[in-house]
């Protein structure tokens, strides 16, 4: 039995067996996608036992998707552009890393027929999915980027990856102009765990100047993007619902970038149609 897999931390709100299932089924493929949840000081030893097993690739999620990186044999050129692996294919012992993120986000924006054209990007975060938000910004003529993360000094490491360094800014969680920046955007992008279900942010908003009036400084001119994808309204799009904006919720990145993983380690195209029925089903 091929086994495939998900590697991170806290993963109980994970759909991603049943997804990849769903694929393995459709296409006959005798393979058991499974979840691996550690430690980061078990990270090492993990990749030691699983080079010379049946275990075919993995995915990686929070808060692994950079600390993967020293772990590869070889890196795929976009993965390295942007700094995060969340893909491994194993392929006699050696590991190749890549970024399947950065397909899932171009494919979500496309479908929501959403242009970032002279567009004010706000991201909140500055981790491994953040770092393709910036990949896939940098082929857009956005106006001006705001990152804000809980340190100030992650953020502007983040904001170095932006190319229009004149169009670019920094700020912690605590910025004084949060409320003013907040309303300029035009597009607003939570890239980090607040919201995700089973864990203990579930219920949280993203912790902005803890006790942004969110309702007062937000209209529905603007369009919401959560990489969260359970559960699929997350208090960072409620707070979008009820000013009547636009939103997106994490699904369709998440079926997307699993599908060219499934690609990468199957070279057989899934169905995406139906992986992400599949994960609809999952989340009800």
């Amino acid at each position: 039995m091929i086994k495939i897999g998900l590697l991170g931390k806290s993963l109980g709100h994970s759909i991603s067996p049943l997804l990849h299932a769903n694929a393995f089924n459709d296409l006959n493929l005798e393979h058991q996608y499974k979840i691996w949840d550690i430690e980061e000081s078990k990270i090492a030893s993990f990749i030691q036992e699983i080079k010379d097993t049946e275990v075919k690739g993995f995915n990686i999620t929070i808060p692994y998707k950079e600390a993967i990186l020293p772990f590869m044999d070889e890196i795929d050129p976009v993965a390295m552009s942007i700094g995060a692996v969340n893909t491994v294919h194993n392929i006699n012992g050696k590991l190749f890393g890549f970024n399947t993120d950065i397909l899932g986000i171009q494919k979500t924006f496309e479908i929501a027929h959403t242009s970032l054209n002279n567009k004010r990007v706000i991201i909140i975060g500055a981790g491994g999915a953040a770092k393709s938000i910036i990949y896939y910004l940098n082929s857009q003529n956005i106006k001006y980027l705001d990152i804000f993360n809980r340190t100030k000094d992650r953020a502007c490491n983040l904001a170095i990856d932006f190319h229009k360094q004149n169009a670019v800014s920094c700020h912690d969680f605590n910025d004084v102009d949060v409320i003013k920046i907040v309303e300029q955007g035009d597009i607003i992008i939570n890239a980090t765990p607040y919201g995700m279900a089973e864990s203990q942010l579930v219920e949280q908003l993203p912790p902005i100047n803890a006790g942004l009036p969110w309702d007062q400084c937000i209209s529905k001119k603007q369009l919401f993007f959560d990489l969260v994808y359970n559960p699929q309204v997350t208090p960072f799009l409620e707070i979008a619902m009820n000013v009547g904006a636009n939103f997106i919720g994490g699904l369709n990145m998440l079926v997307f970038q699993a599908a060219k993983s499934f690609e990468i380690w199957n070279e057989k195209k899934p169905n995406e149609r139906k992986m992400f029925l599949a994960a609809k089903d999952a989340l009800k």
